[in-house]
């Protein structure tokens, strides 16, 4: 079962019929792991990594979508994903900077409110709070969720997240619930093991992306229902 996406409901009901690809803005962000001087090797030995895909409707009206695929995590668990203010400076050399997915910066928090859970109200996380990344036995998570606080139509717009970065850290995000600085200001997600910088795209094949998880996500659900109906006791079954 693909937990992300379960995780929010909505999700299921996003295709229309009719669709055209042209009513969409897209952006993509290609996962690079991290490096430099003080990231330990061990936390990128699996070589993590990901690819996601951005998507809302151009005349500004519709919620932001994020889809995508996060994998070489450590396996059923979860990972703290967050969009973080600025981009990650992929130029820079390794061997003599600190941490590379790091020369981006902290979660981007254009409201200068605590971090907290991805499902929370506006007031109480990050723009950055994005849903974790929840992992199969293998390691990978298939990653879809929906957001009211981002925006990648308009550049004048405070919530306008092209140019951010997207980080995978280490660690599960503890959503701002532990009485530490940490926990409050990062969710204490750990090291940044791999990044990505937010960039417009103009092709229409990833906006199919979205199209190709919400029927994985749909056949999931009525696997669900039918695994569900099977183990229910029948009506001579009971007392």
């Amino acid at each position: 079962m693909f937990k992300n996406a379960l995780a929010t409901g909505a999700i299921i009901a996003t295709v229309q019929a009719g669709k055209n690809d042209d009513d969409y803005e897209i952006a993509i962000c290609r996962m690079q792991i991290n490096s430099g001087t003080t990231v330990n090797p061990a936390d990128t030995a699996n070589n993590p990594g990901g690819f996601f895909s951005l998507r809302q409707k151009k005349d500004g009206s519709g919620i932001l979508k994020i889809a995508g695929v996060g994998f070489n995590l450590s396996p059923e668990t979860s990972h703290a994903f967050h969009i973080h203010a600025g981009p990650v400076d992929f130029t820079a050399d390794p061997a003599t900077t600190a941490n590379v997915c790091a020369t981006s910066g902290g979660h981007f928090n254009p409201d200068t409110t605590l971090h907290g859970a991805w499902d929370n109200d506006i007031a109480d996380k990050h723009v950055g709070d994005l849903m974790q990344l929840w992992t199969d036995s293998l390691g990978k998570s298939v990653y879809a969720y929906e957001t009211m606080y981002g925006n990648i139509v308009d550049s004048s717009d405070d919530y306008y997240v092209v140019g951010n970065a997207m980080t995978i850290h280490k660690l599960v995000d503890d959503e701002g619930l532990v009485d530490s600085d940490a926990s409050r200001k990062g969710g204490s997600a750990g090291e940044r093991i791999a990044c990505c910088n937010i960039e417009l795209s103009n092709s229409k094949r990833y906006n199919r992306i979205w199209e190709d998880l919400e029927e994985l996500i749909e056949d999931e659900l009525e696997e669900s229902e039918d695994e569900s109906t099977a183990s229910s006791p029948s009506s001579s079954d009971t007392d």
